[in-house]
């Protein structure tokens, strides 16, 4: 994109909410005026492609406005204000267009998504205005003009890929915060945020048993980074990005990752550097894999046979997957982190890793159905990443280290060793000792948590079938 400048720039905000390391809001502040524009698609508020789940919920709309609460007052602390409407930006845009009637010199800006409805809306946008349209790449580490291959040519292997990124690109610095902000067209009325109620949802109440309170919005973001470096200085307990809890404020770009990679190469310069900073860095590289493994594949991302190509008969039991989804499998590990994201709306990477596997390697459902349900309750969903990440659970990717089958119940006792999440979250096993556990698949059982009374008894009280598990006398 080059820097002209224009009587006018609509900046269209989407998956970017935040001012600092913002590339669109950098050259758009270049012109005479500049228009901050959020749009409240109705796409994003229908229902999952597939299985018709609903997109949104309390906890991801909740979210949501808080993170443009946070930008509107931003702006307006610069001289600005976040313009807010409801419809579809192809359609409102033109309209906005019209109403100021400004000539030709007015550009529309935005920063692209590589994949999904938001890119297609793009297209539309494209065909729907008259006027300049321009975006850059800003979702990524690494920018795409960096790459050592074109997108037709990113490998498929993690491992190989980001060998290609480290050993021969560099992380661009971020884009400065800007200290002024340009003025507004006269007479534009900034509008006023929907309430929850109108899109069909009640606001979600936190629930006690969350690790984190998740506020949305840039500020909270930059100072929950900061805590989380600096806080206890040396080596993190967390190492991914999940586990620094920050992919809810990823997720709406309320931070970049150039934006967190630097953050970490100055705690690294004047501290140490250690594993977990190691990790974080390439939990950030695993990001970018996703984006450019969707910008390569795109709408394989979303076929049952995934990027690999095979077929593969999946089942679509839905007695079974409601038992999944309501964390009622009698798996207590499983069964936490179910009914976790129900109340949160957030669950650990390595608690999705075991659920997915789960789903789709002992199940044998359908993957889509898993990620379609992820789409409609996570706070920081993104297409790229959830898709990704189930597809190579699944075994449907073409990484061949990456679509291993877990051992649900070893990994329970591996990450919660005594037990504590799973009686947090499944309180039926309160008072119950962690023990070892045995799956015995029989597709006409169904436990429930309840402890065994005597040594190898079955748990089966259950609606519906899926396993019969038998607890050692450890638990009991």
């Amino acid at each position: 994109m080059g820097s002209q400048s224009y009587d006018l720039v609509i900046y269209l905000l989407r998956n970017d909410l935040r001012l600092d390391d913002n590339e669109v809001l950098e050259l758009a502040n270049q012109s005479k005026h500049v228009l901050p524009l959020y749009c409240f698609d109705p796409r994003h508020f229908s229902k999952t492609k597939l299985f018709n789940f609903p997109k949104s919920n309390g906890h991801q709309l909740k979210f949501l406005f808080q993170c443009l609460e946070d930008l509107r007052k931003q702006f307006q602390s610069l001289g600005s204000d976040l313009i807010v409407r409801q419809g579809k930006p192809e359609e409102i845009i033109p309209n906005l267009l019209k109403t100021l009637n400004l000539g030709p010199d007015v550009a529309v800006m935005f920063d692209k998504e590589v994949f999904g409805e938001d890119a297609e809306m793009e297209k539309a946008l494209q065909n729907s205005c008259e006027v300049t349209v321009e975006s850059v790449w800003g979702k990524m580490l690494y920018h795409v003009d960096d790459l050592p291959f074109s997108s037709k040519k990113v490998p498929d292997i993690y491992k190989e890929f980001e060998k290609a990124l480290t050993d021969t690109c560099k992380v661009r610095k971020c884009f400065e915060r800007p200290k002024q902000m340009k003025p507004l067209p006269q007479g534009i009325d900034p509008g006023t945020f929907p309430t929850l109620d109108s899109f069909g949802v009640t606001a979600s109440e936190q629930d006690s048993r969350s690790q984190l309170t998740f506020v949305g919005g840039e500020m909270v973001a930059l100072d929950h980074l900061q805590k989380f470096l600096w806080g206890n200085k040396g080596d993190k307990t967390s190492s991914d990005v999940s586990g620094t809890r920050l992919s809810p404020w990823f997720s709406l770009g309320c931070l970049s990752p150039r934006k967190v990679y630097w953050a970490v190469k100055t705690y690294e310069k004047e501290q140490k550097a250690n594993l977990s900073t190691e990790k974080m860095i390439s939990e950030l590289i695993w990001r970018d894999f996703f984006q450019y493994m969707a910008l390569k594949h795109k709408e394989k991302l979303f076929s049952p046979e995934g990027i690999k190509g095979e077929n593969v008969t999946w089942k679509h039991n839905i007695g079974h997957f409601n038992a999944w989804k309501d964390g009622k499998t009698g798996v207590p590990y499983i069964d936490a982190n179910m009914r976790e994201l129900a109340a949160t709306g957030f669950m650990s990477n390595k608690g999705r890793e075991n659920v997915a596997s789960f789903l789709t390697k002992d199940l044998e459902l359908d993957w889509r159905l898993g990620a379609e349900w992820f789409e409609a309750n996570l706070i920081d969903h993104e297409v790229c990443n959830n898709y990704g990440n189930w597809i190579c659970v699944a075994g449907v990717g073409l990484d061949p280290d990456l679509g291993h089958k877990y051992n649900v119940v070893k990994e329970g006792q591996l990450h919660d060793c005594n037990g504590d999440y799973v009686r947090l979250w499944v309180p039926e096993l309160d008072g119950s000792r962690m023990g070892r556990l045995t799956i015995i698949k029989n597709e006409n059982k169904l436990p429930t948590h309840r402890r065994a009374q005597e040594l190898n008894q079955p748990l089966q009280v259950g609606s519906s079938p899926l396993a019969i598990f038998r607890l050692s006398a450890e638990w009991a």
